[in-house]
């Protein structure tokens, strides 16, 4: 399953333009979601045994160059 983190989404949005300037009543479409989950959405795995948390599987390259330029926190393999 496709997913982001909080940090993640506050990035993209703000790169693909429906960041903070464009104001509180500015509407993101569901297309708009899709395809930004598509293009930079993680992959993510739930065993789906007792109380299991999602974990991390696969990232996606783009947030490996966000680390290493310090625009997310986050590290590979989190679970949430």
């Amino acid at each position: 399953m496709k997913g982001l983190s909080r940090q993640q989404l506050d990035a993209v949005l703000k790169m693909t333009g429906h960041g903070p300037t464009r104001g509180d009543d500015h509407v993101i479409f569901l297309g708009d979601l899709e395809r930004i989950f598509d293009q930079y959405g993680d992959d993510y795995f739930r065993d789906y045994g007792y109380d299991t948390p999602w974990e991390l599987c696969r990232e996606n390259p783009i947030w490996d160059d966000a680390r290493k330029k310090g625009l997310i926190t986050i590290r590979e393999g989190y679970k949430i």
